[in-house]
């Protein structure tokens, strides 16, 4: 009943064609809690999303992209999870369309590829993609224990446990492990942009070679339409009403940008609105845990060259 009455207000009781729009933004990394994990996006934080826009049996979904990257596993988490709900009914798939905005590169990336069915990604002009590679950022702070006279101790059981630890100096054995897992890790995001998008690849009107594409560089969204990592330049709105007409209407499943709740505000429990209970937690958590937050979402929008506002 609850899908049925979502259905028909959403259309105002009309028969034009729904597009039930999901908002994925920010940097794709696992749960936490506390003000450094209510803004990260991941698998769960999406599923009641992906519920609403499902529930409403529409005639596409769209994925607002707007992410630098960040977790391999949550990517791939998330890309499946899309995928297995567009498939789901046997009798009836779901069209699956993705809209880099503002930046969709790393993981984001992945999403933009593997999350749209086949000829369904866009990107504007001026968005930046790309960056299919894989960065394991750290810190050295050995000098700094010196200069105040703590010495570090670190105790494990098992040859390689504690590798890379920033307080010590590195161990060229253990960067190297390290090395092999960044290396593992680039092979599967490679297999799954040539899965996704090696036809058109292939196709393109101005190829580059795998070096290049598979360097971790970026590309505006009109160099990844000439190059065949997108399928074509436009904004969310402007290509699905060109495709289903002037009267489809769009309605948000998740979070707006800047707060609301959208449609699933009204028929899905457990929104992500801010509450009492948020702020009090917020500041249970420690100014610090929220500052680390926002520097490591700067320094991954920072790596990708694209203006990162707070």
């Amino acid at each position: 009943m609850a899908s049925w009455l979502a259905r028909a207000l959403a259309r105002g009781f009309k028969n034009d064609p729904l597009i039930a729009v999901v908002h994925l933004r920010g940097v794709i990394a696992p749960p936490g809690r506390g003000p450094a994990g209510r803004g990260r996006l991941n698998a769960d934080r999406a599923r009641p999303w992906l519920n609403a826009a499902f529930r409403l049996s529409p005639a596409a979904v769209a994925l607002r992209i707007n992410s630098p990257g960040g977790s391999p596993a949550q990517t791939e988490l998330l890309v499946a999870d899309i995928r297995r709900r567009a498939h789901a009914d046997r009798k009836r798939q779901i069209p699956i369309y993705a809209f880099a905005e503002d930046v969709a590169a790393s993981g984001g990336q992945w999403l933009l590829s593997g999350a749209a069915d086949a000829g369904c990604s866009y990107a504007l002009p001026t968005s930046i993609v790309g960056s299919i590679g894989v960065t394991s950022p750290s810190f050295g702070a050995v000098v700094a224990l010196q200069k105040v006279g703590l010495e570090r101790r670190l105790y494990t059981a098992g040859r390689a446990k504690g590798g890379l630890d920033p307080f010590r100096h590195v161990d060229p054995a253990e960067a190297g492990r390290l090395e092999e897992v960044l290396t593992d890790l680039h092979a599967s995001f490679i297999g799954a942009i040539k899965a996704s998008r090696g036809p058109a690849l292939a196709a393109a009107p101005r190829p580059v070679s795998e070096e290049d594409l598979f360097s971790g560089r970026v590309w505006t969204g009109r160099q990844a339409a000439a190059m065949g990592l997108i399928d074509g330049l436009g904004g969310m709105r402007e290509i699905l009403s060109e495709k289903f007409g002037p009267a489809t209407r769009f309605v948000e499943c998740g979070e707006r940008v800047g707060g609301g709740g959208g449609l699933f505000g009204l028929f899905e429990r457990g929104g992500a609105s801010s509450t009492v209970a948020d702020a009090v937690a917020g500041v249970a958590a420690g100014v610090p845990a929220a500052v680390l937050a926002a520097l490591e979402e700067r320094a991954a929008y920072a790596r990708v060259g694209a203006e990162w506002g707070g």
